[in-house]
């Protein structure tokens, strides 16, 4: 899974070299059920964007805020932009 918030997306091991509530946290569900246990409120909502599951995840205490996602769909996005780089490199006569 990788954490998504304000334009960055890390994975959750990374996130939890910044903030301990990531550590060993590999689903939604997990995040979701340490937050609870901590006696904290938390939401959770699935968006749909196109064919791609986001989960948001929202916890006013410990000010988390996050959209979760598989990684795999982050490498096929990131393939996605490199492709359509080049396709535009190929249609502009200035390169």
């Amino acid at each position: 899974m990788l954490m998504g918030r304000e334009g960055d997306c890390v994975t959750l091991a990374q996130a939890a070299e910044r903030r301990p509530v990531f550590s060993g946290i590999s689903t939604p569900d997990q995040l979701v059920d340490r937050i609870r246990e901590q006696g904290e409120e938390v939401s959770r909502e699935d968006i749909l964007q196109g064919d791609v599951t986001v989960v948001k995840v929202d916890a006013p205490r410990p000010s988390l805020l996050v959209d979760l996602l598989a990684e795999d769909i982050l490498q096929e996005e990131q393939a996605d932009i490199t492709d359509n780089a080049g396709d535009q490199r190929r249609d502009d006569p200035a390169q």
